[in-house]
């Protein structure tokens, strides 16, 4: 078990944690660790990433995810992938009453989604259709980000670039970064997108 000799969470656990863009408070990691049945290192590290991605953020991060001033950015790439929960999504193109019912993917839909790294929050809005994501999603659901372009403050979300991370745990959370791929706004003239 990746415990250091005085209990605490060892430095392994922690890089590999941070491989996956993850981090957790010190605290929080030893106590679900200590809650974890004893086991090879592997389920370790999947008992932990399942349980961060069913944990509230701001009640568990360890460090920021994105840069900070993200949310007032005015035209800029964010370089890397965030790990982020959803704390609200609604559908914009609706009436203020209707907002929160579901609308599929493809129909006429513009879904803004409030985001937290557990220290700050940013806004993104729906630029191409996700079909992964809907308004009846539940508040502290995770979505994996990679790459965004920022306008305004609001990360352009795309299915290229935004994934929503189930209970699949590692392998899920690896698969996603792995297959992370630069998205193209290609109607967004080239210096719009460099910074």
């Amino acid at each position: 078990m990746p415990l250091d000799a005085c209990g605490g969470v060892g430095p392994s656990l922690v890089c590999e944690l941070e491989a996956l863009r993850l981090s957790a408070r010190e605290d929080w990691l030893a106590a679900c660790v200590a809650n974890a049945r004893a086991g090879p290192p592997a389920a370790l590290l999947e008992h932990v990433v399942r349980q961060l991605l069913a944990a509230d953020m701001r009640a568990c991060a360890g460090r920021p995810a994105l840069p900070g001033g993200a949310g007032s950015v005015v035209r800029a790439r964010l370089a890397g992938s965030f790990v982020l929960q959803v704390d609200e999504l609604v559908d914009v193109a609706r009436k203020r009453d209707e907002r929160a019912a579901d609308t599929p993917a493809g129909a006429r839909r513009v879904l803004k989604a409030r985001l937290t790294d557990g220290f700050s929050s940013v806004c993104g809005i729906e630029y191409t259709p996700l079909p992964e994501l809907s308004p009846a999603l539940p508040p502290g659901a995770k979505v994996l980000v990679s790459n965004p372009v920022v306008r305004r403050g609001l990360l352009l979300l795309a299915a290229e670039n935004t994934r929503l991370l189930g209970g699949g745990g590692v392998a899920a959370l690896a698969a996603a970064l792995r297959d992370a791929a630069p998205v193209s706004y290609t109607h967004l003239r080239a210096h719009e997108t460099d910074s």
